[in-house]
């Protein structure tokens, strides 16, 4: 690889060590503890940060869980046993906080990922998963990034989801063979 592309994945690298480091694994507990709990699972984010939260719904499903990306057509109403998860880095996303307020209406729990856990999304959810890394418009100060702004905060809340769902797979004795067997042949 030449040196500024080895330079800037190193530097990517880096970043994703020191936010990860900082975020609560008792929280990351807890939301293990809820999605074993649920009936559903039902989740929501916008923009890239949605690309990543229905990237760790597909994984759900192939534990073997009920999830579903809001929005979609097929999914269906959400009730007091289910789960709802919202994931906004800024934690103020106006379709996002709809999603959360609609769940939370119907009774469901709900958990929230964000950079910002004094935000509106945050002060309904029953957990806050926090990721302490700058969000889209946030491009400067101590806790900056070299990348492109929201990035630090998608690939650090990819990663945390893909780390539960490893915590999952544990709890639930699977293996990367069943899952196998739950992926898409259709395509």
């Amino acid at each position: 690889m030449p040196h500024a592309f080895a330079s800037r994945v190193h530097g990517i690298l880096e970043e994703l060590r020191r936010v990860l480091d900082r975020v609560d694994v008792n929280a990351l507990e807890r939301l293990v503890e809820e999605l074993t709990r649920a009936d559903a699972i039902f989740l929501y984010g916008q923009g890239r940060t949605g690309f990543m939260t229905r990237a760790f719904a597909t994984r759900l499903m192939h534990l073997g869980m009920k999830a579903h990306f809001v929005g979609d057509t097929t999914t269906p109403p959400i009730t007091p046993k289910d789960l709802c998860i919202v994931n906004s880095g800024t934690g103020k996303t106006r379709f996002v906080y709809h999603v959360a307020a609609v769940a939370k209406e119907a009774g469901a729990k709900l958990v929230t990922i964000t950079a910002h856990p004094e935000a509106r999304i945050a002060r309904m959810a029953d957990l806050v998963v926090t990721i302490p890394a700058p969000t889209k418009g946030e491009v400067s100060g101590p806790d900056g990034s070299i990348q492109p702004p929201g990035s630090l905060f998608e690939q650090a809340a990819l990663l945390l989801m893909d780390a539960v769902v490893m915590a999952l797979m544990d709890r639930l004795n699977l293996t990367a063979e069943m899952l196998a067997k739950r992926h898409a042949n259709i395509e």
